[in-house]
C-alpha cells in the first residue's frame, strides 16, 4: 500500500469536542477549508456526541475531498473513563470506520500499569480489532498503535510484540508527556525509539507519531530525531507568534507581527468592520495557526 502522505514531517490537527463541544463542527469545517493534509477525527465523538447527526458528518466526509482522515478509536478512554468503559466495543469502532472511509485508523491503546483502572489484557483489543478489521474494512487500510508507557523498555517490549502484525502498522504513537520530564530526556528517549524501530525491528516505512505535540519549537527538534508525525489541540485556542514560535493567549492575532494572508485579510476586515471583530476572529486565528503549521518545515 502506498503512503497516502507524500511528505514529512506533518502537523494533523485533532478536533475533539472534549475541548470544543459547542463549535465543533465550525472546527472541522475550517480545517476541510484550509490547506492542511490530513486532520484526526475521533470515532468516539462521532459515535457519542453526534449520533443523531451523522448527516452532518456525512457532509463532512464528502467535503473532505483527498485530505487524509486519521480515525481515532477512544481506546484510550475506554479504559480510563468509566462511564466509556460499557458504552464503546471494537465493534463500534468499525461500525464508524465503514462510515468515514478513513485512511488510518489509530486503532489500538496499550495502556502501561500506570494508569488506572487498567483493563488491558495483553494483545486482545487490538488482535479483535484486527480480526473484524479484515472482515469489514478494506484490508488496504492502515492502523496506528498508541503506547501509553512511561517507561522505555516497556515500550521495546511492546514495540517487539506487534512484529507479527506489521503488515497492518501506519505508524507508533507515543504521547510527548510520557517520554520524560525534560526537553533534553524526551529527545533521548526519542531518538532511542527511533532507532529501535528502524534498526532492531526493521520497520522503515513505520512513522513515529508524537501525541500532544503542537510547540513549533519543539516539533522542529523532534522532527531531527525521528518524529515524522504531530497533533495537538492547541491551535483551537492559542495564536502562535511567528517571529518566536511562542504561543499567545487567543486574543493576539492584531499585536503579532504577521503577514500571512489570513493576517493581513483579518486586519482589513477589522478597519472596514469595527464592531464585528468576534464574528471574523475564529476563522481567522486558526487559519493563521494552521497556514503556520503547513510551512513550519519550509
Amino acid at each position: 500500500m502506498n503512503d497516502p502522505i507524500d511528505k514529512f514531517p506533518i502537523f494533523i490537527p485533532s478536533i475533539t469536542s472534549i475541548k470544543n463541544y459547542h463549535n465543533y463542527f465550525e472546527l472541522v469545517n475550517i480545517v476541510l477549508d484550509s490547506n492542511i493534509t490530513a486532520f484526526m477525527l475521533s470515532a468516539l465523538d462521532i459515535a457519542c456526541y453526534f449520533k443523531n447527526e451523522f448527516e452532518r458528518v456525512e457532509k463532512i466526509i464528502k467535503k473532505a475531498n483527498e485530505k487524509i482522515i486519521f480515525l481515532d478509536s477512544g481506546g484510550f478512554e475506554k479504559y480510563n473513563i468509566p462511564y466509556y468503559r460499557k458504552q464503546w466495543e471494537i465493534q463500534d469502532l468499525i461500525s464508524i470506520a465503514e462510515k468515514i472511509n478513513p485512511q488510518i485508523i489509530v486503532a489500538f491503546d496499550i495502556i502501561s500499569n500506570r494508569y488506572k483502572n487498567n483493563h488491558f489484557k495483553d494483545l486482545d483489543f487490538f488482535k479483535n480489532t484486527l480480526e473484524l478489521a479484515e472482515g469489514i474494512i478494506n484490508v488496504k487500510k492502515k492502523f496506528e498503535v498508541i503506547i501509553h508507557s512511561f517507561n522505555i523498555e516497556k515500550i521495546f517490549l511492546y514495540l517487539q510484540k506487534f512484529k507479527e502484525y506489521d503488515e497492518f502498522i501506519y505508524a507508533i504513537g507515543i504521547p510527548e508527556r510520557n517520554l520524560g520530564e525534560s526537553f533534553r530526556i524526551r529527545v533521548v528517549h526519542l531518538k532511542q525509539i527511533s532507532n529501535f524501530i528502524k534498526n532492531s525491528l526493521n520497520w522503515h516505512s513505520v512513522h513515529l507519531h508524537l501525541f500532544g505535540c503542537s510547540d513549533p519549537s519543539n516539533m522542529i527538534e523532534y522532527s531531527k530525531n525521528g518524529v515524522d508525525i504531530f497533533d495537538g489541540v492547541h491551535w483551537q485556542d492559542l495564536i502562535i507568534n511567528p517571529l518566536n514560535r511562542c504561543f499567545l493567549d487567543y486574543s493576539n492575532l492584531l499585536k503579532i507581527n504577521c503577514n500571512c494572508r489570513y493576517c493581513l485579510e483579518y486586519k482589513k476586515l477589522i478597519k472596514e468592520n469595527h464592531n464585528n471583530e468576534e464574528k471574523y476572529y475564529n476563522f481567522y486565528a486558526i487559519n493563521h495557526n494552521l497556514e503556520f503549521y503547513r510551512n513550519i518545515w519550509g
